[in-house]
């Protein structure tokens, strides 16, 4: 259902658009949010899986318990600040594509 989701968006905007699909097998973002996000943070202990990147800033959305979706903006850094990384926590797939589509609207368009 997600795939298909985001495919439909994607095409929409075609090459212009600047979310792209990141690979079952890539495990690398979910590594990177494991290593930023600290003990005290809201999605400490999350069981996560990524989906989707910005290709223009360093946004990723995971999928997390309850089939919510999150976007968490990766810093890439050693943060000791348990506020980072911000994220934004979405309901479910539908409400987290009209969240990119109008971040990308608003943005890059």
């Amino acid at each position: 259902m997600f795939e298909d989701l985001f495919d439909e968006l994607a095409r929409k905007y075609s090459e212009d658009f600047n979310w792209s699909f990141i690979p079952y097998t890539n495990k690398y973002f979910i590594e990177e949010a494991k290593r930023e996000i600290k003990e005290g943070h809201p999605l400490y202990g999350e069981i996560m899986y990524s989906t989707i990147k910005c290709d223009s800033n360093d946004d990723v959305m995971y999928v997390i318990s309850e089939e919510r979706y999150v976007i968490i903006h990766l810093t890439y850094s050693k943060n000791i600040d348990n506020s980072y990384p911000h994220f934004i926590l979405l309901p479910n797939v539908e409400e987290a594509l009209i969240y990119i589509e109008n971040k990308y609207l608003k943005e890059y368009m």
